[in-house]
């Protein structure tokens, strides 16, 4: 079968899959990548302050969060692979981002207390404009 051909099949086969069990299969993924990775709290001594950062397992900042909600992405080599599935589930981008801010708001409500995540910070492009 030819790549293409192979490709198309893919495809076809990711169609069938219902936009719940696409969302579970990326929240999965989610798992996998926050799972492996150190949270820590930025301004420990100032309580009114909630703000994080995550290090992976050789202490490099991967994410942070600040105090108003907004979501950096610090080494994109984690977001990358999620990316990549999010194009072969089929999802858009805006199912990605909700998906991703719902899924951190929710793994990390305790930490969070009432200063969620509200947006993905985009200013620095390291995919062209289709990914976001």
């Amino acid at each position: 079968m030819k790549l293409q051909e192979q490709l198309n099949r893919i495809q076809e086969m990711m169609g069938t899959i219902n936009e719940s069990k696409r969302l579970k299969i990326l929240k999965n993924e989610l798992d996998e990548i926050f799972n492996n990775l150190t949270i820590e709290r930025l301004y420990p001594n100032e309580p009114e302050l909630i703000a994080y950062q995550w290090f992976d397992n050789d202490g490099n900042k991967v994410f942070e969060k600040n105090h108003w909600g907004m979501f950096f992405i610090e080494e994109f080599s984690f977001i990358k692979p999620i990316k990549s599935l999010v194009k072969n589930l089929s999802l858009t981008n805006e199912e990605y981002e909700k998906t991703l801010i719902d899924y951190l708001n929710t793994r990390y409500k305790e930490e969070f207390d009432k200063k969620p995540i509200r947006e993905i910070d985009k200013s620095i492009r390291f995919f062209d404009d289709n990914d976001w």
